[in-house]
């Protein structure tokens, strides 16, 4: 499921979210969250950033064991602004290692 995409001319950044196929409720004394998440009440996921320059991936991160109702509340956590910034810098790193073409 897309839950952002920012373009410009050149560059694309999408968060989307993949299945979580093992998903870890260790900390789940209760196992509330799992009974949850096995209900469909919940949402465990990998959330995934990725940015794109001319539609080539240049930088991708992950972050597992996401939880949440709906996953576009994941927007609203730093974890989010984190992987946007990451994949941003990231992507920077790989353009600048690039080398350099003569006209």
């Amino acid at each position: 499921m897309k839950i952002y995409q920012f373009k410009t001319e050149n560059f694309r950044i999408v968060v989307d979210t993949e299945p979580e196929h093992c998903p870890d409720f260790s900390f789940d004394e209760t196992e509330e969250t799992r009974r949850k998440v096995e209900s469909g009440e919940l949402e465990c996921f990998v959330a995934r950033a990725t940015l794109y320059c001319n539609d080539m991936k240049i930088a991708r991160d992950y972050l597992g064991q996401c939880i949440y109702a709906n996953p576009k509340d994941f927007r609203n956590e730093p974890y989010f602004s984190d992987m946007v910034r990451n994949v941003i810098s990231e992507g920077r790193d790989y353009l600048k290692s690039l080398p350099k073409l003569r006209k």
